[in-house]
């Protein structure tokens, strides 16, 4: 069963045990949502089957109104991403130019990157351990706080869901789940609980983030504060621009 122990729940009415239920319900779905179709459907889609490029994979690839979650998603996605080219075994391959000589011009990864360049972060990830062991700690820090701004989207995503017009057997079995479990006070106590618990994560993740990006090795792995805000701001207007060519799309 899911464990609330951790959270600080204001609840000032109704009755406090309707809330572990609906925890454990969203905890539930939050692991199940990336692999199950039909619940994408009615939480992402109103019912309606999502086209195969617009499943998410990842919970990096859900944009949603939070501006904390979407700070914390970017900064963790870019964190991640560097720590895998500087740990993990590269693919090289020989680039050639077009008079195709004998001997290759340079050296990139798989991923296009220089492979001289990922060496080179590669021998420091070594090196620099102090540095490396902060890293480790945004990066876990950093997924606290991802995971609490999930539970968050989950939840609020089943608040809609329950009015839905539904018509397969399995959309409607987890839409009767979200109404025979739903609770508004407990819904109010838990959006709270969880927004809370992310930006305390948050918070304890930026001391941590500050002494990293004060050190020329680390700051290859993160985002400095200008970057992260215009990240934010490039991935709401990537958002706009797809729903209102969804918008489109279905108005013809």
């Amino acid at each position: 069963m899911a464990d609330f122990s951790h959270y600080s729940i204001w609840y000032p009415h109704g009755d406090r045990k309707n809330v572990k239920p609906l925890h454990e319900l969203v905890e539930e779905f939050k692991e199940d949502f990336l692999k199950n179709h039909v619940l994408q459907n009615v939480l992402l889609n109103q019912g309606y089957a999502l086209d195969p490029e617009e499943r998410p994979e990842t919970y990096f690839d859900i944009a949603d109104s939070i501006w904390h979650r979407s700070q914390v998603s970017i900064g963790l996605a870019v964190l991640e991403t560097m720590i895998r080219i500087a740990t993990e075994p590269q693919l090289v391959c020989p680039v050639y130019n077009i008079s195709l000589d004998k001997e290759p011009i340079e050296f990139k990864t798989a991923h296009g990157l220089d492979a001289a360049k990922v060496e080179v972060l590669q021998q420091d990830w070594f090196a620099h351990t102090d540095i490396t062991e902060k890293l480790r700690e945004l990066q876990a820090t950093l997924s606290k706080s991802f995971h609490e701004f999930n539970l968050k989207f989950i939840l609020n995503t089943m608040a809609y869901a329950q009015g839905l017009f539904l018509e397969s057997k399995e959309e409607k079995a987890i839409q009767e789940r979200i109404t025979q479990t739903w609770d508004s006070n407990a819904h109010r106590a838990l959006d709270n609980a969880y927004y809370s618990m992310g930006n305390r994560f948050m918070a304890a993740a930026s001391p941590i983030w500050q002494e990293i990006f004060s050190h020329p090795y680390g700051r290859l792995f993160v985002l400095s504060s200008e970057e992260m805000h215009e990240g934010v701001v490039q991935e709401r207007k990537r958002l706009l621009e797809n729903y209102c060519a969804k918008v489109e799309r279905e108005s013809k």
